[in-house]
């Protein structure tokens, strides 16, 4: 399986977390809380987990039977998450409709010990077409602050105080459904939705210029490159082929700053 990618935004949960109410085998409605903070779908966030292993942690915290929510956002997923109630039939009521239309559902579950996600979640772009990047990996090019000064005498003098490391990432034939929202054969799986969301901040978790992680292979959740964007202030990707009936588009990050660890 080709490794196409996929990037992911940083998804701040507010002061007081977002709740959800929960029912199982033992009664309920009991509260779970997603702990205020910031997540990722695929790796670690400030507290040590993924969103999804943040919700699972919380929500068998209070609960009897063992519930798991997790996200298939591998190469080639569908970005929908899942959520099972062990052996018992449970409910979930989104007291946040943030929580539930991050995690790409619609509404209120009921009747059932497994659900899966309406939509894809937000805050997550998986490409369906291989990218375009210097060294393919997660890191990019050094550019730094330094000053020389070349004497006619042949001395040289210099002086650098700064540096980091920036690069650009293409994916140069991307599908019309994965670029632009109108055409989602999925909800929230084109790049625009993901644009609007996480990058320029329109989503209330989102945060203009992110930062967002790129992860090279979809499928290994720990390797990726954290960085915040620039040259995105407006979008209006060009066709791989003009007029073509495949329509084929180019999604590009044209400069990409490395967050510094």
């Amino acid at each position: 399986m080709a490794s196409n990618g996929k990037i992911e935004a940083r998804i701040t949960v507010p002061t007081g977390g977002w709740d959800m109410a929960c029912t199982d085998a033992s009664g309920g409605p009991t509260t779970v809380t997603l702990p205020a903070g910031t997540y990722y779908h695929s790796s670690d966030g400030s507290n040590a987990n993924t969103l999804g292993e943040a919700l699972t942690t919380a929500a068998n915290a209070v609960m009897t039977q063992t519930w798991t929510i997790s996200i298939a956002a591998g190469e080639e997923a569908s970005g929908k998450y899942t959520i099972t109630c062990d052996g018992a039939t449970c409910t979930v009521t989104f007291t946040d409709t943030e929580l539930r239309d991050l995690l790409g559902f619609t509404i209120h579950l009921t009747g059932d010990t497994s659900y899966i996600g309406a939509n894809q979640a937000q805050g997550l772009w998986i490409a369906s077409e291989g990218f375009q990047k210097k060294n393919g990996g997660t890191g990019g090019s050094w550019v730094t602050d330094q000053q020389t000064v070349n004497t006619m005498s042949g001395h040289v003098y210099s002086v650098m105080g700064r540096k980091h490391r920036r690069t650009r990432i293409t994916w140069p034939m991307e599908s019309r459904a994965k670029t632009w929202a109108e055409n989602e054969s999925a909800t929230n799986e084109s790049f625009e939705t993901f644009l609007l969301d996480g990058i320029w901040g329109g989503a209330s978790w989102g945060t203009s210029a992110g930062p967002i992680r790129f992860h090279p292979d979809a499928d290994t959740d720990a390797t990726y490159g954290t960085f915040s964007v620039l040259g995105l202030e407006s979008w209006d990707p060009s066709e791989l082929q003009e007029h073509w009936a495949g329509g084929r588009w180019v999604i590009e990050l044209p400069h990409l700053i490395e967050v510094p660890s």
